[in-house]
């Protein structure tokens, strides 16, 4: 079974923008995540989403921000579904402030290709037979409905949600979430998330400080590129300190002799060179 588990996800990292998270009214199904993914666009367009990175394997999902990293087992995803660059997942997160053990988290890669590629990975780790088995019983156990399956026929498309231009929505009030350190080193919250069978892991996200301040958002990472290479914007490197502003032909060439190293033990003294020679 082990050599197994190691065959059937190749590890694969994902750089994608977080749009958000929210509780989940269900264990699976897409119609959950239907109905999540327009609040989670309206939210994107007032909040600038965070930019993490996401690690897939046989083990499960890595969630990695800057230094915080946060590792979800493969047991604690439930359901996925991608439309357009757009992925939603329901995750098994206990969350100490609300008590809510399912939420949904969306996620919006740079291509609808990689999106796609994302989705199978995690539908992999969710079709295993074990975690099939799994959920069937922690449904019949809480008395919840059994999965209903969307017809991809009925299944709404949405468009590009964000074109570039920011979007004012003034009934829209919930804040977007960040990531928090877990306790503990990255390998320790790891074997603690695996060795764990129905305990659930705890969620990673909390309330986004109001007040940061907005940018825009753009479609892709090239298409923010471009518009950061026009040149119509501020620089994306500051000039040197001895760059002249006002004549860019050239740099600031005056009392360049009073900027040199003084150091003699680094730049040697006047006589430095002729040490050590016989007379």
């Amino acid at each position: 079974m082990a050599l197994r588990l190691r065959k059937d996800v190749q590890k694969a990292s994902y750089y994608v923008w977080f749009l958000g998270a929210q509780e989940a009214k269900g264990l699976r199904g897409q119609r959950i995540l239907m109905s999540a993914i327009p609040r989670f666009i309206d939210t994107s367009r007032e909040h600038d989403p965070l930019k993490i990175t996401l690690q897939v394997s046989h083990k499960g999902l890595k969630i990695i921000q800057g230094s915080s990293k946060h590792f979800i087992p493969h047991s604690a995803i439930t359901c996925s579904m991608q439309t357009d660059d757009l992925v939603a997942c329901i995750l098994l997160l206990y969350n100490p402030a609300t008590r809510c053990p399912l939420h949904v988290h969306a996620y919006r890669c740079d291509s609808e290709g990689t999106a796609k590629a994302l989705q199978q990975q995690l539908q992999i780790l969710i079709n295993r037979p074990e975690n099939q088995k799994r959920f069937n019983e922690l449904e019949s156990r809480l008395g919840l409905p059994q999965m209903i399956h969307v017809s991809p026929k009925l299944s709404p498309k949405i468009s590009n949600p964000i074109d570039g231009h920011r979007v004012e929505l003034e009934h829209s009030t919930h804040p977007s979430k960040t990531f928090v350190p877990s306790v503990g080193s990255d390998d320790t919250s790891n074997r603690e998330s695996e060795c764990s069978g129905e305990r659930s892991p705890i969620s990673p996200i909390c309330s986004m400080t109001i007040g940061v301040p907005k940018t825009t958002l753009y479609d892709s990472l090239a298409a923010e590129l471009r518009a950061k290479l026009n040149g119509k914007g501020p620089p994306i490197l500051l000039p040197p300190r001895d760059y002249d502003t006002v004549h860019r032909s050239k740099g600031n060439l005056a009392a360049t002799e009073l900027r040199r190293c003084q150091n003699q033990s680094i730049v040697g003294g006047p006589d430095s060179g002729k040490q050590g020679v016989s007379s």
